[in-house]
């Protein structure tokens, strides 16, 4: 089997498995009339969101997981950066972008910096 075969194939995979995930939380948020996600234009945006946080955080995890030796260690450090990446800093930034005038161009350009990571960009 060829390297490339190998990675397209986990790829796939991980992809179809992602677009099941996609597919129930886009459902939920129809089924429970979350109007700011499912709303004209908003709909298909949401759509569009998650489509591309998909096809940009798989082959960042690929990337990253030459970094470590042990699975398990992987997977705590992916977790904690997600959620320091995707939870904490977009709520940081935007704290810093309303206090004040001082604060906010230190907000927007660690914005800048983060937006190179997916769940930054996603939350």
């Amino acid at each position: 089997m060829s390297v490339t075969a190998y990675w397209t194939a986990n790829f796939v995979y991980d992809y179809i498995l992602f677009a099941i995930v996609a597919f129930i939380t886009i459902g939920i948020a129809k089924a429970l009339s979350i109007t700011s996600l499912t709303d004209g234009n908003a709909f298909a945006g949401t759509w569009m969101l998650f489509i591309f946080y998909g096809l940009s955080y798989i082959p960042l995890t690929y990337l990253l997981a030459f970094y470590f030796k042990d699975y398990g260690n992987a997977q705590a450090s992916y977790y904690f950066i997600t959620l320091v990446a995707g939870g904490l800093m977009p709520i940081l930034t935007f704290l810093l972008r309303i206090i004040g005038s001082g604060s906010n161009p230190v907000g927007r350009g660690i914005a800048w910096f983060f937006r190179l990571y997916p769940a930054f960009s996603f939350g």
